[in-house]
């Protein structure tokens, strides 16, 4: 009677929808791998280096987990930071397989019980019954009895133990596999991952505040657009310089399916920690979460700001930030007070241009990006701010300037007749030698400071002490010849100037 009320109960689990039977919360199979995104490298080319951190506990050294990330080719490193444990294999396909054939797996009850044991509540697909009537059930692998392992789909199935010929695990694509210092590793291991992947970027923006005459508060703002994954209490790191990643268009075989054999060990984890160690690293934490709108970044239309930085990086690391696929997020990464002063620049063709010039005395490189400048409630100006170093200065152009000016004049001082022959005395060449004059006066109330510069058609000769020449190399035939010359000046208030030159070029004789 004992087994009569079991069938009875089995056949009666099958008539009722599976929501009614489990209830309770989700639960989880302890080698089930959910790693967690804690901290994201972001770049500027719409590239992003992620690490993914979680404890799993190892069934005979195997782990599974659902997601196979989109990592670019060479970049995925799968590693355990245990210590006394590494990766020796990771393999990606449609899921761990076991057949009770005596081969694979011993055809006895007690290994089929074992293997259910091992993947309790994870999706399975079971086949059972004779070689020539093979059935299968597919769902969550929810009990396993003495003779029933009891399956939840749509509705509940009860499959008898004993006729199982294989099981294979659905939605678990990746498996990894940790060695101990002997044999597979047993207990707990934190396991990580890490690897490049597209569809995350940043933007800079910086405001720029006037504060007196020579002072400024620089604030930079870095607006992060995700549509690669969620972020959550994650640790964000600005990065301004893009590495070379000579793949980052090519997806790596692991998730293509391929399966491969990786090496790893915790000496990799300190590897990656001190990924940046020699960079100039910044440690802006910020305890509050931060979400944004929801939203979607159309990466197009972002502005291209280039990836200046020649071989060192600076890092901006906000800490605890969450912000979700398709969402956006602005965060301040630093604000200093800078010196800054006015200068002017002015050329014939451009005409008296007024720039503020800044000094980059912050001790952080200042990426490039949009920068507004404000004198107290009135926009100054916005314009490009190029990459500036540490120690050096940039400068950002506020309007055509109408108080300092400037105006040139030239004429033929001398002219020596046929002074050269290039073939034979059939065809001459005069020597024409032109003066030059720029005008410059000073209308603003204080003194300002003047960049000149004048292209000349013609060899430069004389500007004077304070002047310096160069020669375009790439124009040096007689009549082709090109240069230009320059001059940086201070004019003090309602002070006028004159600059003079001279520059030689030779003309066809008539």
């Amino acid at each position: 009677m004992r087994c009569l009320h079991t069938v009875t109960l089995a056949l009666s689990l099958l008539a009722l929808p599976a929501a009614s039977l489990f209830a309770a919360d989700e639960a989880i199979n302890p080698s089930e791998w959910k790693p967690r995104t804690t901290s994201v490298s972001v770049f500027k080319d719409g590239t992003g280096f992620f690490l993914r951190e979680g404890s799993v506990e190892l069934n005979d050294g195997w782990a599974h987990t659902a997601d196979i990330p989109p990592a670019a080719f060479g970049t995925l490193a799968i590693f355990s930071s245990t210590k006394g444990q590494k990766v020796d294999l990771v393999g990606a396909g449609p899921g761990a397989r076991a057949v009770f054939d005596g081969i694979d797996r011993p055809d006895t009850l007690e290994a089929r019980r074992g293997a259910l044991a091992d993947w309790i509540n994870l999706h399975v697909a079971i086949e059972y019954g004779p070689a020539d009537a093979r059935k299968q059930v597919s769902g969550k692998l929810v009990e396993a009895g003495e003779r029933h392992a009891i399956v939840e789909a749509d509705t509940i199935s009860a499959v008898p133990i004993g006729a199982i010929h294989a099981m294979q695990l659905e939605g678990m694509p990746l498996r990894v596999h940790v060695a101990g210092e002997d044999d597979a590793a047993t207990g707990t291991s934190d396991l990580a991952m890490a690897f490049l992947r597209g569809g995350i970027t940043w933007v800079p923006e910086y405001t720029m505040r006037l504060v007196d005459g020579r002072t400024a508060e620089i604030e930079l703002r870095g607006v992060l657009l995700n549509e690669a994954e969620d972020l959550v209490h994650c640790d964000v790191n600005f990065v301004v310089g893009v590495p070379n990643f000579l793949h980052s268009n090519q997806l790596s075989p692991l998730a293509s399916g391929v399966p491969f054999r990786a090496m790893g060990s915790s000496v990799l984890s300190q590897d990656m920690s001190n990924a940046f160690a020699n960079s100039n690293y910044v440690q802006l934490p910020m305890e509050a979460q931060r979400q944004n709108t929801p939203g979607t970044a159309t990466f197009p239309s972002v502005p291209n700001f280039g990836t200046e930085g020649p071989s060192d990086y600076t890092v901006y690391t906000v800490g605890d930030m969450t912000v979700r696929r398709g969402e956006k997020a602005m965060v301040s990464l630093f604000t200093a007070r800078v010196p800054y002063s006015h200068a002017y620049t002015w050329s014939p063709s451009e005409g008296m241009k007024h720039f503020l010039k800044l000094e980059n005395n912050s001790g952080t490189a200042w990426t490039t990006g949009s920068m507004l400048v404000l004198d107290g409630n009135r926009a100054l100006t916005e314009d490009l701010l190029r990459y500036v170093p540490a120690g050096g200065d940039g400068r950002i152009t506020v309007t055509s300037a109408v108080n300092v000016r400037a105006s040139q004049s030239e004429s033929e001082d001398t002219r020596e007749l046929k002074a050269y022959s290039p073939n034979n005395n059939h065809e001459f060449f005069d020597r024409v030698v032109v003066a030059g004059c720029v005008e410059l006066e000073n209308y603003e109330g204080t003194a300002v400071e003047v960049d000149v510069t004048v292209p000349v058609q013609g060899r430069p000769l004389d500007i004077g002490e304070s002047g310096s020449v160069q020669v375009d190399t790439t124009e040096l035939r007689l009549t082709e010849r090109r240069g230009s010359v320059s001059w940086t000046v201070t004019l003090q208030p309602g002070e006028e100037k004159l600059l003079h030159y001279q520059y030689e070029r030779f003309v066809p004789s008539r």
